[in-house]
């Protein structure tokens, strides 16, 4: 059964619309759930949290292989090739600190 069971219209001019559609595709969320947590003391900020939790996550474990891959070619004196790598972990780790200040 459905729990929300009260209909409320809005009246948008078209630039409303236009804005309401852009934020709420922006937002990865229907129109409703926009509203939703716009009554529910939404803020930019948790989209952005959210968006960007799950971007560090992957800019973690592509460091972490990095480093994998660096140890091995460090092993193999592929010195070369694992200062590149070292230099890319590095603005990688410095991204992701970046991200979760």
């Amino acid at each position: 059964m459905r729990t929300r069971n009260i209909k409320i219209n809005i009246f948008l001019n078209e630039e409303e619309k236009q804005m309401l559609i852009d934020k709420s595709n922006k937002a990865h969320l229907s129109q409703s759930d926009f509203f939703r947590l716009l009554i529910k003391d939404y803020s930019d900020n948790g989209l952005v949290n959210y968006d960007t939790d799950e971007i560090i996550n992957v800019l973690i474990n592509a460091s972490n292989n990095l480093s994998k891959l660096s140890n091995q070619l460090n092993r193999l004196y592929y010195y070369d090739f694992v200062n590149i790598l070292d230099t890319q972990i590095s603005s990688i780790r410095k991204a992701i600190t970046g991200l979760q200040k």
